[in-house]
């Protein structure tokens, strides 16, 4: 009960000021509570600091509704890619680890299966910028949720070969569903090819929506038999094998992970939608200032007057 109230707490506190900060105590509760809820006490929570202000009926939220995952129709961000491509890279685990790509990778893969192009660069390219503010993802996301929503993370990196139970752990190749925030819509933009052999995302479909077989599993992460045991390969599963610049839209409140790569690399560009901070902002705070000596200050600065959903990337400023 000492933890339920501390929940409360926060909640009443975020309610006041949407700048709050939860604990990582409430957090975890959160977490806890979607578990043992089947997603109900998330949904109620969501709805009572974010509540529904307009209805979306177009076929891709139906279709995201639905299923959890939906394919975005066209090519994007063929431009941003060679610029990409040449970012520096590092292991967060073990951040000693950092520089290009080719140099880091052979060292790489035998503690974790994933290298992350580094956040600066990344943010900071007017070109990158400018293509994630401009395209159709805020308004696919306000969509689906039906309520304005904060852009919570705008990433990359390179998944790598890994043969270690450890590594594919913390590079997210297991098996798991994402509790971060009050809801979690990805985008995920492939920069390259990508094939049975380097890693497609595969996902379970319908696992996003408040169902009973939540139950047959709690929050980890699980192996690819334990999963399909539970749910039929041919039925369920969709794995987006796919060409350079494809996209795509997954609810990764359903189960989901990067397939372990057999050969080569994977370099997608992800951009990540909630309905607001509730959840995981400790483990990203302080956030970067949004840096006037970039390259993209402003790109940036003319996004968010526009659309404050783009603040949630970067610490407020006056």
């Amino acid at each position: 009960m000492k933890k339920i109230r501390l929940l409360i707490a926060d909640l009443l506190k975020f309610k006041k000021s949407p700048d709050f900060v939860i604990s990582g105590s409430s957090y975890q509760i959160m977490r806890f509570l979607d578990v043992c809820t089947a997603g109900i006490s998330t949904a109620l929570i969501r709805g009572w600091l974010a509540p529904r202000s307009f209805s979306a009926n177009d076929y891709l939220s139906r279709e995201l509704k639905d299923r959890g995952f939906a394919k975005i129709n066209g090519i994007f961000g063929l431009h941003c890619f060679p610029i990409l491509e040449k970012m520096p890279v590092y292991c967060r685990a073990n951040t000693e680890l950092h520089g290009d790509f080719d140099s880091i990778a052979p060292i790489a893969c035998e503690i974790i299966g994933r290298l992350e192009v580094s956040e600066e660069s990344f943010l900071s390219s007017d070109v990158i910028a400018t293509f994630i503010t401009s395209g159709p993802f805020c308004d696919i996301a306000r969509m689906h949720y039906g309520r304005e929503v904060i852009c919570v993370r705008a990433s990359s990196w390179y998944s790598i070969s890994s043969n270690t139970n450890k590594a594919l752990d913390g590079a997210a190749q297991k098996w798991h569903r994402d509790i971060d925030w009050l809801g979690e819509l990805k985008f995920f933009i492939y920069a390259n090819d990508v094939s049975e052999e380097n890693g497609p995302l595969d996902f379970i479909i319908g696992t996003h929506k408040k169902r009973v077989d939540r139950f047959l599993f709690t929050d980890g992460r699980y192996d690819d038999d334990r999963m399909m045991r539970a749910y039929n390969k041919n039925e369920y599963l969709v794995s987006t094998i796919c060409k350079r610049g494809e996209a795509f839209a997954v609810d990764t409140r359903g189960y989901h992970r990067g397939r372990p790569l057999l050969k080569g690399n994977r370099l997608v560009l992800c951009i990540e939608f909630s309905v607001n901070k509730f959840g995981a902002e400790f483990q990203y705070s302080p956030r970067p200032w949004l840096n006037p000596t970039w390259d993209s200050f402003n790109v940036w600065k003319k996004a968010i007057n526009k659309n404050p959903a783009w603040q949630g990337l970067f610490s407020n400023q006056k």
